[in-house]
C-alpha cells in the first residue's frame, strides 16, 4: 500500500487534498476540508451567501411542508368532520388546503372511515372532488374576484355488521 503525504498538501480542492508527490487525491473528509480552502476563506462573502441562501431554501421547504393539512379533525388548515347518521352509518367529509395533494386527502378520509366502523370493512357512497371558495381581494380601492380550490371527499359510510 502506497503513502500519501497530504500533511502538507501542494493543492487543495473543494473535498479532495491531492498528495504533495504524485498529485493522487485523498478524498476523506477532514475538518481543514469543510471550508473549500483553495478559493474560500472563513468569512468570505460568497461562501457566507451560499450558507445563507442554503438555509433559506431549508427554512421554506420546512414552512411550505407544515402548511399542508394534518389527519386531524376539521380546523384552520382543513381536517375531517363526521355525522352519525344511525347504526354503523356516517357521513364523512374531508377537506384539505391549497398544500394538501388529493391523494392525501382520499388517503385520511379513509382511515377515518376505518376508524369510524372500528377497523370493520365499510360501503361508501363518496365523491372526491375540489371545494371552491370564492372571495373577493381589495387593492387599494379596487376589489377583484379570486376563487380557490381545495381537494375534498366527502359521502357516507355504512360499516359491515
Amino acid at each position: 500500500m502506497q503513502r500519501h503525504d497530504t500533511s502538507s498538501p501542494s493543492s487543495i480542492t473543494c473535498g479532495a487534498v491531492a498528495c504533495r508527490s504524485c498529485q493522487t487525491l485523498d478524498l476523506r473528509i477532514r475538518p481543514s476540508n469543510l471550508l473549500c480552502q483553495s478559493h474560500h476563506q472563513p468569512g468570505d462573502d460568497r461562501l457566507d451567501a451560499h450558507i445563507h441562501l442554503r438555509l433559506a431554501a431549508l427554512a421554506i421547504t420546512t414552512l411550505i411542508s407544515a402548511c399542508a393539512t394534518p389527519y386531524q379533525a376539521s380546523g384552520m388548515t382543513g381536517g375531517y368532520e363526521e355525522r352519525k347518521l344511525g347504526d354503523g352509518r356516517y357521513w364523512l367529509k374531508f377537506l384539505g388546503n391549497g398544500y394538501t395533494e388529493p391523494q392525501t386527502v382520499e388517503q385520511y378520509w379513509s382511515r377515518r372511515a376505518g376508524e369510524l366502523c372500528a377497523g370493520r370493512p365499510f360501503k361508501e357512497n363518496a365523491r372526491a372532488g375540489y371545494d371552491v371558495k370564492n372571495t373577493l381581494a381589495f387593492v387599494g380601492s379596487s376589489a377583484y374576484p379570486t376563487s380557490e380550490r381545495y381537494p375534498m371527499k366527502e359521502g357516507e359510510i355504512e360499516c359491515a355488521s
